[in-house]
């Protein structure tokens, strides 16, 4: 069914007609450039996109966010008081505070058997070397989410071990690769967004976690994709909590999206982030493993104690099926404007996705490579 209704819409998009839909993000279709030249109304730089997005789920809701862009402040920086207690250092190993043990919220500095559990906490130092194209996240403990929106909280302390994350976000060459050996299925065409650099888009959550297996890695969980873009500090930002404008990060401004150009930027063009990290910030929403709950708790369908505590994977513990519908999607992207890039911002998506050209994804991996049967 997927490769009947691709085969339509690489039709429409190579003929040159409008892929419209019946409603969804901003208004109508989207389009994203000017490169269709001798077509009469559509598909642009990167094709008219199919608009609607069943069960997109933000809690803020987004059909109302103003057009703001990458010079202002508004909403985007967490209280001081919100990060009491997280760890500090720039070190990526185990926390400094209470002794070095990697404690958890509460003092058991007296307890020996808290003590003893403390210690079983910390998380392990990063290796010398990483894996090639990947980087290593420093474990430990830390404030998950912020009180800025109700599905980014309430803020809530996670332990995450330490792991290698990808420095940059799949690249269309890297997925190509994946298509020709029959593993993952081919990304919707879009012509402006096809460069072999610029990151992969419009593909199924199942293409990006079959990729990442064929690597012999995985999706990040929401949790260790959230502590890579944070770092050690727990900042706003991956660069900090400042705002930034185009020169730190590729979202939607006063001259258009994607700064302007409509499209996404080339992997690994603007300054990294935390750990060494690329583009946590904008280009692309990635894909996370998890499944979405519209908050951690307090709200019906909160996800509990799912997405809190050590290693927390989310609603059904991120098994293959779940009542949940929808996948996380992580790090706004050069569709939407400064306010969806802070290292909080979440939303759900359906799986599926359709033809959508902001979604991509890059893969994470545990310290110990897998064994061959994982």
């Amino acid at each position: 069914m997927r490769r009947a209704t691709l085969g339509v819409l690489l039709a429409v998009a190579c003929g040159g007609g409008a892929v419209m839909g019946p409603g969804g993000e901003g208004a109508g279709a989207e389009a994203a450039g000017t490169e269709a030249a001798g077509t009469e109304a559509a598909v642009r730089d990167g094709s008219a996109e199919v608009a609607a997005e069943d069960g997109d789920a933000v809690a803020s809701g987004e059909g109302a966010e103003s057009p703001t862009g990458p010079g202002s402040a508004s909403g985007e920086s967490s209280p001081d008081g919100a990060r009491a207690g997280v760890e500090r250092g720039e070190s990526g190993g185990a926390p400094t505070s209470g002794g070095g043990t990697g404690a958890g919220p509460a003092d058991a500095s007296n307890d020996p058997e808290a003590s003893a559990m403390d210690a079983r906490r910390a998380p392990a130092a990063c290796p010398a070397e990483a894996p090639e194209g990947m980087a290593c996240v420093g474990g430990g403990w830390f404030l998950r989410g912020s009180e800025r929106a109700p599905n980014e909280g309430p803020p809530v302390e996670v332990f995450v071990e330490t792991f290698f994350m990808e420095r940059h976000e799949v690249t269309n060459a890297a997925y190509a690769e994946c298509v020709e050996a029959g593993v993952c299925e081919p990304p919707f065409p879009y012509r402006a967004f096809r460069r072999p650099r610029q990151p992969v888009v419009a593909m199924r959550w199942e293409d990006a976690d079959a990729y990442c297996r064929w690597r012999g890695r995985r999706l990040p969980t929401e949790v260790e994709w959230e502590r890579g873009a944070r770092g050690p500090e727990n900042t706003t930002y991956p660069w900090g909590d400042d705002p930034a404008g185009c020169d730190r990060v590729h979202v939607r401004d006063r001259r258009g999206h994607g700064c302007g150009t409509e499209t996404t930027r080339e992997v690994g063009t603007l300054p990294a982030g935390h750990w060494g990290l690329f583009d946590m910030a904008g280009n692309v929403d990635e894909w996370v493993a998890d499944w979405y709950a519209p908050c951690f708790e307090g709200c019906p369908g909160a996800c509990g104690e799912a997405c809190a505590g050590e290693e927390p994977r989310g609603p059904c513990d991120g098994a293959p099926e779940c009542r949940n519908r929808l996948r996380v999607v992580r790090g706004g992207s050069w569709w939407w404007p400064l306010d969806h890039a802070t290292g909080a911002f979440r939303r759900g998506k359906p799986p599926a996705n359709g033809v959508h050209h902001r979604y991509g994804f890059r893969c994470a991996r545990d310290l110990a490579p897998p064994r061959p049967s994982e």
